[in-house]
């Protein structure tokens, strides 16, 4: 699966992952480089238990609906 997406994101690009639940994408994502990556959900339950299991990435408890990130700031 990561080589096609590896095809359409490049290791240097923000990528905003809305929705992340407690999926491994995000965590998988960061194992192979893609580093640049902040993870939203709005359930506070889930961004606290994904921070104590990967603390290597970035999670944040937001709405998608009303977050709080700039329009250019991701590009994935």
């Amino acid at each position: 699966m990561f080589g096609v997406l590896s095809k359409y994101i490049k290791v240097k690009d923000g990528i905003l992952v809305v929705g992340c639940g407690s999926s491994k994408l995000s965590v998988d994502l960061f194992m192979i480089g893609y580093t640049n990556m902040i993870n939203i959900d709005i359930s506070e339950v889930v961004i606290e238990q994904m921070k104590k299991a990967h603390k290597s990435c970035v999670w944040k408890t937001m709405d998608a609906t009303a977050m709080e990130f700039k329009n250019d700031d991701f590009s994935v």
